[in-house]
């Protein structure tokens, strides 16, 4: 289950990560894809709530074409540190949002 969970992980990580290249190039359509697929994963893995939140929140933005590189970015360094702490948290505020 561990290396299961670690898979799903990096998958999103990277995911991410080119998610962030898509944005700079204005891709959003495959932006918003890429988002359904991984959401789909993360479901299927039954992978913690808070990281599955984080994620939905990415999906949700790139569904609506809002996907932003500042909100990507915040949920790939919350993932990264999620994936090592299954209990943290991601906090979304309106300004200024940051990985508790």
């Amino acid at each position: 289950m561990f290396a299961r969970r670690e898979l799903t992980y990096d998958y999103a990580l990277v995911s991410l990560e080119l998610a962030l290249i898509l944005l700079a190039q204005g891709r959003t359509g495959e932006t918003r894809t890429l988002a359904e697929e991984m959401l789909r994963i993360f479901q299927a893995q039954k992978v913690e709530r808070e990281a599955l939140a984080a994620l939905q929140l990415f999906c949700n933005a790139a569904k609506r074409e809002a996907a932003t590189i500042e909100l990507t970015r915040r949920v790939v360094k919350y993932l990264y540190r999620a994936q090592h702490d299954p209990k943290l948290r991601f906090a979304e505020v309106e300004k200024g949002a940051e990985v508790e």
